[in-house]
């Protein structure tokens, strides 16, 4: 089941972040039923971000994508982000891109310039949900140098709370790989609170629209 609406007020994000939604966005939620062994479900916001990547490039838009929820332009404001659920062996997969959002705050962007209109916001989450179940009938062996390729992390320093490093690649599970001087570490959206690029404006914990459902 996909769910769209042309407007959320409100949402749950990864850490509670304040909820903001643009004048015009795709703002959409798709319920199946667990396609994969639970133990195999991690890749799946991942997954979720590249189908979103595709249904985009269909409309000459490019984004990029900050493990392991937003959506970036190629500037690196953000444009959206993804979120996963499962309970009771239903997964929910939520998403947000901004279309067109004037006067947006600092690090928070649209594609747009102007607005393209309720009807192409509708025809994007279609296209999304149409490309993720796609992706996952394919199985949960997923495309990671089509994600290596989208990341804008992979090669950069970036800080999480507790630490800081250069990221060096996506395993298997959809972790973050970490060099910390010598030593490998890996990250686990469970244990994520905040992932910055470098040459980023600082984060100021705004949550866009699709952070949650």
């Amino acid at each position: 089941m996909l769910v769209t609406a042309q407007r959320q007020e409100t949402g749950r994000g990864r850490t509670g972040a304040e909820w903001l939604h643009a004048p015009r966005a795709v703002a959409a939620s798709l319920a199946l039923e667990a396609p994969w062994p639970i133990e195999m479900i991690g890749p799946l916001p991942l997954v979720a971000g590249l189908a979103m990547r595709a249904a985009l490039d269909t409309l000459g838009v490019d984004v990029l994508l900050k493990w392991p929820n937003d959506l970036m332009d190629t500037r690196g404001a953000k444009v959206g982000g993804l979120l996963s659920e499962m309970a009771d062996g239903v997964l929910v997969v939520g998403v947000g891109v901004n279309l067109f959002f004037p006067d947006a705050p600092a690090g928070i962007t649209g594609l747009f310039d102007d607005d393209p209109g309720e009807e192409l916001a509708a025809a994007l989450a279609t296209s999304w949900a149409d490309r993720l179940l796609e992706s996952i009938d394919q199985g949960p062996l997923w495309d990671r140098n089509e994600y290596r390729d989208a990341s804008m992390l992979l090669g950069e320093s970036i800080t999480w709370e507790g630490g800081s490093g250069t990221a060096v690649d996506i395993a298997a599970d959809g972790a973050l790989v970490v060099m910390v001087g010598n030593e490998r570490v890996v990250l686990r959206s469970g244990a994520v609170r905040l992932i910055r690029r470098a040459t980023l404006a600082p984060d100021d914990g705004r949550g866009a629209v699709g952070e949650g459902q």
